[in-house]
């Protein structure tokens, strides 16, 4: 028999009640998360239970923190599974662990995004597209794209061991970025959203930040929706208006000239 989930008493955790810190780990030791939570404001009981998800497309790790208790600091843990912390997002629920109604959800907060620590700070803003290395064969880059974490942009550790690096070449960037761009938006409109459900949209997610970053692109001011149709054509016409414009932005054809000149040097 399958089993259901009550949600009739679920609260809605806000993401400023949540606070994740995490120490990037050197020379390959793991990164370190120290959470603490301000629950004070909630009415959860005793018998509940809060556990903490990381997760990066299929990669999870779950930890149990043990009864609410108001505002707290627990013990910080050790993110094994994630040396690299690029796309990694976290999941909290706060669940009955007794009987009666045991397994109900009483609170629930997802894609939560933690402050990164013990890297350099460039100052500059958190990249639209995160990128990390993977050893992918033959295949010299891949595109990540899920409704739980943001896209990531995997490039061949055979071509560099330093993914930012290798973007650092005007020609790289120019073949990779408007494919990656256009992959991004396809996913999202006809993978997705192709059952209708955009509540993404409006939630502060990664939907919402590549839906402004498209406004950028295409000229519009913040805030001005996509097609709201099912009309592919229509929806392909908007997406190419977004590679078309960040293009043109960055003068991708003339950095790619450019460097080729260099190259046949």
């Amino acid at each position: 028999m399958a089993r259901r989930l009550n949600f009739t008493e679920r609260q809605r955790i806000h993401r400023k009640s949540v606070i994740l810190r995490v120490r990037v780990g050197e020379n390959g030791q793991a990164p370190v998360l120290t959470p603490q939570f301000f629950f004070g404001q909630y009415d959860f009981p005793n018998s509940a239970r809060v556990f903490l998800e990381a997760y990066r497309q299929a990669s999870q790790m779950r930890f149990d923190f043990g009864a609410p208790r108001g505002d707290w600091t627990p013990e910080p843990v050790e993110l094994r599974d994630f040396r690299d912390m690029t796309g990694v997002r976290f999941r909290l629920k706060v669940t009955r662990v007794e009987d009666p109604r045991r397994g109900l959800l009483l609170g629930h907060a997802d894609k939560l995004k933690p402050e990164l620590t013990g890297i350099p700070n460039t100052g500059d803003r958190e990249p639209l597209l995160a990128v990390r290395t993977e050893d992918l064969d033959h295949l010299p880059w891949r595109l990540d794209v899920t409704e739980d974490s943001e896209p990531i942009l995997v490039l061949n550790s055979r071509l560099s061991s330093e993914g930012k690096h290798l973007l650092e070449n005007p020609a790289v960037r120019s073949l990779i970025f408007p494919a990656a761009i256009r992959e991004v938006f396809r996913d999202l409109f006809f993978v997705l959203w192709a059952d209708g459900d955009r509540a993404a949209e409006n939630e502060g997610g990664w939907e919402s930040h590549w839906l402004q970053f498209a406004n950028e692109c295409r000229g519009e001011a913040r805030g001005t929706p996509p097609p709201a149709g099912d009309d592919p054509q229509e929806i392909c016409d908007w997406i190419e208006g977004v590679v078309e414009g960040f293009s043109q932005q960055h003068r991708l054809a003339d950095g790619f000239a450019k460097a080729w000149e260099e190259i046949q040097r």
